[in-house]
């Protein structure tokens, strides 16, 4: 769908001034996702972490396989975390990818 310029202006607007998820902007004028997404790039809008997932990982007490964020095993890099067990099995699995390109 074309979007025209007066569309592409209220989906900047929403975005940006209003706050509004572009799911949202998307079901209230009738359009696809993706289309408000394109039309925020060719914008230059810049992307911003959604409010709503940045408060889901701040509150989650365990990573995407179950493993739970202690101490002992949470790696800290810029701000988010990273389960210590997963980045290891993340290692070795890695390695053992490598070795297999090397013996064939």
């Amino acid at each position: 769908m074309k979007l025209t310029s007066e569309q592409i202006t209220k989906i900047v607007w929403l975005y940006t001034e209003e706050n509004w998820h572009a799911a949202d902007i998307a079901w209230h004028m009738g359009v696809h996702r993706a289309t408000v997404y394109r039309a925020l790039t060719n914008a230059g809008v810049p992307k911003r972490d959604d409010r709503r997932n940045a408060l889901r990982k701040d509150l989650a007490t365990h990573c995407g396989r179950g493993h739970e964020f202690t101490k002992d095993n949470t790696y800290w890099s810029n701000g988010s975390r990273t389960c210590k067990r997963c980045h290891e099995t993340a290692r070795v699995i890695r390695e053992f990818m490598k070795e297999q390109d090397a013996a064939v």
